[in-house]
């Protein structure tokens, strides 16, 4: 499952100092390179996202991409941004990793791996996640690297692992892996979001609660569950993100009223102290 939040200006207003930054004049763009936004999923749900993102005052620009960037500037196209604070944190790379001999590599990084997840030349290496270059057996299409693909990779090559330390098979008996897409959401803002499983799609609340289900269901223990539970329903009543700012020069104070007794080893404050001092002296008197 796949999740893509995008601000709007009202989820802006209590995220940064009002006396610096007027966030209701603020101009959200979403710059998208190919005909339509989300390409992963069916055109329909991709034309309901541009319609919901446009109601929350969001500004698409298809069929453009970013040119350049220099010092206050962003390129699109033919059109020049003046930007004042611009952070890049668009697209995804693998991990450089050096193996010997070399491996093929896509544009990412990623390694291009044979169809059993291993690396050519090295059937005892698996390389799986976002790591991993690999096409599904099913449709021929590159697998995403998305953490139900990773973890379907993950337990693949836990299985061939054990199969061939109990079983003595061998790696010529390996089976193909394949990818079974359990469907794909994103989530685009209060209450709105896409969602294409088993074959159906729909979109809006019913999607968004479905988000939601699907990101706290795979969460470890009751306790953990429970807690992201309460804290999203908090931020939705609250209107908040949870957003942390570091603004200005923050100063750290630290309060230096712990003492260490040497003899028995544990912390004790300035009263504790003339305490155990005062008990010892009636002691030895």
């Amino acid at each position: 499952m796949s999740s893509w939040p995008v601000p709007s200006k009202r989820s802006q207003q209590n995220q940064f100092p009002r006396r610096n930054i007027d966030t209701t004049s603020a101009r959200v763009l979403l710059v998208e390179a190919g005909p339509r936004l989300l390409a992963a999923l069916p055109e329909k749900l991709g034309q309901r996202a541009f319609d919901d993102l446009e109601k929350m005052g969001v500004q698409v620009r298809l069929n453009c991409r970013v040119d350049r960037i220099s010092e206050g500037l962003v390129s699109i196209d033919d059109e020049q941004l003046p930007a004042e604070n611009i952070i890049w944190a668009a697209g995804v790379r693998g991990a450089d990793i050096e193996l010997s001999p070399g491996c093929e590599k896509d544009r990412q990084g990623r390694i291009v791996v044979s169809p059993d997840l291993s690396i050519p030349y090295h059937p005892e290496v698996f390389v799986v996640g976002d790591l991993a270059h690999a096409h599904n057996k099913k449709d021929g299409k590159p697998i995403p690297g998305v953490a139900p693909a990773a973890i379907q990779m993950g337990r693949y090559a836990a299985r061939i692992i054990a199969r061939e330390l109990t079983e003595q098979t061998t790696t010529e008996e390996r089976v193909t892996f394949v990818y079974h897409d359990k469907g794909s959401m994103a989530t685009i803002g209060r209450n709105r979001a896409v969602a294409h499983v088993a074959g159906g799609q729909f979109g809006g609340l019913a999607a968004w609660l479905l988000w939601g289900f699907v990101h706290i269901l795979p969460l470890v223990g009751f306790r953990s569950k429970l807690s992201v539970l309460f804290s999203w329903m908090w931020s939705y009543v609250s209107i908040s993100k949870n957003c942390r700012l570091i603004t200005g020069q923050p100063e750290m104070k630290v309060k230096q009223v712990l003492r260490k007794n040497v003899s028995t080893n544990i912390k004790i404050n300035d009263r504790q102290a003339r305490s155990f001092k005062e008990n010892r002296q009636r002691k030895t008197a």
